[in-house]
């Protein structure tokens, strides 16, 4: 490299020259540290834009599900304390919206009384929020059976879920039971309503 070269040429320059290079350099270095900061920002951008999006797709899908139909098997006893007690498969909405029930499906073993049958009524009827039907069983039953109920929601969105049903979770729970022999006149009369009204009870 001719160093006497780049001195002399160097010599040349004015003040002014300088000013201009000085000026063209600041300016490169500013317009760099903008790029910079404007690649910077655009990141930022974008990470706020997905935050604000799944963000707004997690409200979406809370509020989805905290409206959305809940179509539960379940069993209960009702014990009217004089002669009898009566189980119950409970097919109920706790959902807040209405559920098209496609079918419910025992998968294993069911009592003598609906064995025959295997519950194949229960399909194609809509289950409004709170609502339920009861499915009268053996008051000695005492499985767990599985059943598995198909139903849609006003949106036509598919739930397909599993529930084991224990018959027998009350089966060490003792009643003191009155005999017939031990009813006055007309408890035969009053047993039989209560027990259409303990039906109707466990409908709501």
């Amino acid at each position: 490299m001719n160093w006497n070269y780049i001195d002399k040429l160097v010599s040349q320059f004015t003040i002014t020259n300088w000013i201009t290079i000085v000026g063209i350099i600041v300016s490169s270095i500013t317009t760099v540290v903008s790029l910079v900061v404007a690649v910077k920002s655009l990141k930022n951008s974008q990470k706020s834009i997905e935050l604000a999006t799944n963000s707004a797709e997690q409200t979406k899908i809370s509020t989805y599900n905290a409206n959305r139909p809940y179509v539960v098997a379940y069993t209960t006893n009702i014990e009217t304390g004089l002669m009898s007690m009566h189980k119950y498969l409970i097919i109920k909405n706790f959902g807040k919206s209405a559920a098209h029930v496609s079918s419910v499906i025992p998968l294993t073993k069911l009592d003598s009384t609906n064995s025959d049958r295997q519950l194949d009524s229960l399909k194609d009827f809509t289950l409004a929020p709170n609502m339920s039907i009861p499915i009268v069983f053996n008051s000695d039953f005492m499985n767990t059976v599985e059943f598995e109920i198909i139903y849609n929601d006003l949106e036509n969105n598919k739930f397909d879920e599993k529930f084991n049903v224990n018959f027998g979770f009350m089966k060490d729970i003792k009643y003191e039971i009155a005999s017939k022999s031990d009813l006055p006149t007309g408890f035969n009369e009053i047993i039989a309503s209560i027990n259409v009204l303990a039906q109707q009870i466990q409908q709501k």
